[in-house]
């Protein structure tokens, strides 16, 4: 993954990351560590958030994968915009 990020064709989707750490509760630490580990490495420009909905609705409920990332990854506002908005955008249009 580390060398795919350099291309800027190549993003990351953040779908089901509470799905990576099975047993861990909301607001699954594993996940945001690892969120955060990538964007300090090759920044927000990157990565778009997913729910992959139905099935990670065994892992959380959708209310707590959105807080997930509005409320406890420690992004700024503007992070979170192109996360949730901005990068989509750019990816598929």
């Amino acid at each position: 993954m580390c060398a795919l990020a350099s291309y800027d064709n190549v993003w990351v989707d953040l779908a089901a990351m509470c799905d990576l750490f099975l047993g861990e509760e909301y607001p699954f630490p594993g996940s945001l560590d690892m969120l955060n580990r990538f964007v300090d490495r090759y920044g927000d420009d990157k990565v778009i958030w997913g729910s992959d909905i139905p099935g990670s609705l065994n892992s959380a409920t959708y209310r707590e994968m959105m807080d997930m990332f509005e409320k406890h990854s420690g992004l700024s506002e503007q992070s979170k915009n192109k996360l949730f908005y901005e990068n989509a955008l750019k990816a598929y249009f």
